[in-house]
């Protein structure tokens, strides 16, 4: 039982992750002065389950707006199968929200501490046993 369990959250942090790196890949090299991808991540619960959720931040190179590239990203994605909406964070900065196919949910925003993208993101929900032990960090 643990082993499929553990696979199961195996395959959601490796399907999230996954869609943090399409997103990743849509940036011209030379926009991008340094990836910084969280190795764990945490789960957390929804609805009736659980998801992994976890963060990529992507500093830019000098020049590069921030803004710009959060937009481009957000045009995109669109094609590459997400759907995008877009709202405002509390504090009225833009955010989109990108969803693909799966059902992986990635919050993208300009990092308000540098010129930076952050990439906040979480599987769909799954299933656990109601006695395994869920860890802080996965």
């Amino acid at each position: 039982m643990r082993s499929r369990t553990l696979r199961t959250t195996d395959s959601a942090k490796t399907m999230t992750q996954g869609a943090e790196d399409t997103i990743i890949e849509l940036l011209p090299e030379s926009d991008v002065e340094n990836v910084r991808q969280l190795e764990e991540g945490t789960i957390l619960r929804c609805g009736g389950g659980y998801r992994w959720t976890g963060n990529v931040r992507v500093e830019l190179s000098a020049g590069v707006r921030a803004g710009e590239v959060r937009d481009d990203i957000a045009r995109d994605a669109a094609g590459r199968g997400f759907t995008v909406d877009e709202d405002e964070t509390i504090t009225g900065s833009k955010r989109f929200e990108l969803v693909d196919a799966r059902g992986v949910q990635l919050l993208l925003t300009k990092w308000v501490e540098g010129n930076a993208i952050d990439i906040d993101s979480a599987s769909p929900c799954f299933a656990l046993p109601r006695d395994f032990d869920v860890p802080g960090e996965y």
